[in-house]
């Protein structure tokens, strides 16, 4: 997806939720949650020919703080910005003129979004929800770190040949290696419950991703997050 149709999301997103806050009280609190996530890649098939790819989940966390506008007796409506980390590990193999490469690297992007989220109350109290979300994500910073002989390695492996700069092991800024915008559609189940004088709500919360994050062409990778999402409102 190009980076500008992302960004006018993203502006369109936040335009919506100011506008709204101009009209409507609204109610705010911070919005922590943690998470399981992984990049789900595809690479072109002349590259897998000989190989195997494979991405895992892995955890993350969330940080941020949200608002929320009533709509009526069983709808409200949820935004703020948020600190997200969407980390993946990624193992492969391949087998390079007849000798076996084998190498596991773990990504870390460092993004700040904008949700959208359309909450929905079916019981005729304040409870269970259902949510429905869009949200846009900037990239801030986005790191990689190879462990060579990862799981699909033996001992007797050779050093993959991929593995080129002088330290394999540290974590280095690859930031330029992918687009900056990104943006996803979400679903939520949850719970609010009587937090002393204030509101509390807890909720798992599935967003997937729309945009091919890398800048390459041999590879499409896009986001796949699961959130324990926990929430106050004061």
């Amino acid at each position: 997806m190009p980076a500008s149709g992302s960004s006018r999301r993203a502006a369109a997103l936040l335009v919506t939720a100011l506008a709204l806050g101009a009209v409507a009280p609204a109610r705010a609190g911070p919005r922590p949650g943690f998470e399981v996530s992984f990049l789900e890649t595809r690479v072109d098939g002349a590259v897998t020919s000989s190989g195997d790819v494979t991405s895992t989940y892995q955890p993350s966390f969330a940080v941020g703080g949200g608002l929320e506008w009533p709509l009526g007796r069983r709808f409200s409506l949820n935004s703020g910005l948020r600190f997200a980390v969407v980390s993946d590990r990624l193992d492969y193999a391949f087998d390079l003129g007849g000798q076996p490469a084998t190498d596991r690297a773990r990504t870390w992007l460092d993004q700040i979004g904008v949700p959208l989220r359309i909450r929905f109350h079916p019981g005729a109290t304040r409870g269970w929800f259902l949510e429905a979300a869009g949200e846009a994500s900037y990239l801030v910073k986005a790191t990689e770190q190879h462990e060579p002989g990862g799981a699909l390695a033996s001992p007797s492996r050779a050093r993959p040949a991929a593995i080129i700069f002088e330290d394999p092991r540290a974590r280095r800024d690859v930031t330029d290696l992918f687009h900056r915008w990104d943006f996803s559609l979400g679903a939520a189940v949850g719970r609010e419950f009587a937090l002393g004088a204030h509101r509390g709500s807890l909720a798992l919360r599935y967003d997937h991703g729309l945009t091919d994050v890398t800048q390459s062409e041999l590879v499409d990778r896009h986001a796949r997050v699961f959130e324990l999402a926990g929430g106050v409102t004061w």
